[in-house]
């Protein structure tokens, strides 16, 4: 009998010829793919091209994240911060379920890396992350989170035009004279908290 990790170390995938059954690893990953042929008739060669076929068969199927729409599960949590002009904000776990609209899971009250985003998928930090809002504390016993809003993200969007070259100076008292309103009209100190 093969010493399947010693074997999967060298060679990079693991194959066991045992009526048409493939222990194949690819990124610390194990599946068992099963075939209609005996593998002890394949050569390397066959055996080889199988697997890279499962590879890049697997490599297409990867989840990748979608936009987020009105029907996305946390929307409402997104939205609530979207709203917020808070710079800081702690919620108890209670709160965030209140607001989202569902329970959080079991695992999300015992494992911290439950918070954090993922790569290939809209989890529930995508909610603060995409409204300017960090993760800055967890506390799991307490049940308690508290997010931090990223200097410079305010979400104003100032069209190039205005930025790249000399304004007529009737539009930079207009702009100037608008901002001030839009400071005075929603209490948009600097230094709030």
């Amino acid at each position: 009998m093969v010493n399947r990790r010693m074997c999967f170390r060298r060679l990079g995938h693991f194959l066991a010829g045992v009526l048409g059954i493939f222990y194949f690893g690819v990124d610390n990953e194990f599946e068992i793919v099963r075939t209609m042929e005996e593998i002890s008739t394949l050569t390397p060669y066959d055996m080889k091209a199988i697997l890279e076929g499962i590879a890049e068969e697997k490599s297409t199927r990867n989840r990748t994240k979608k936009p987020i729409t009105q029907s996305w599960k946390h929307y409402k949590l997104k939205r609530f911060f979207a709203a917020s002009t808070e710079r800081s904000i702690t919620l108890t776990f209670q709160q965030l379920e209140e607001i989202d609209g569902q329970p959080l899971p079991k695992t999300a009250r015992v494992d911290r890396s439950w918070w954090n985003p993922r790569p290939n998928c809209n989890m529930i930090a995508e909610a603060w992350l995409t409204e300017g809002y960090e993760l800055h504390s967890i506390n799991l016993a307490a049940e308690k989170l508290t997010l931090h809003r990223q200097h410079g993200m305010s979400k104003l969007k100032i069209p190039e035009v205005l930025l790249d070259g000399a304004l007529p100076d009737n539009a930079v008292y207009e702009l100037e004279t608008h901002m001030a309103y839009v400071i005075e009209k929603y209490g948009l100190k600097k230094g709030r908290k």
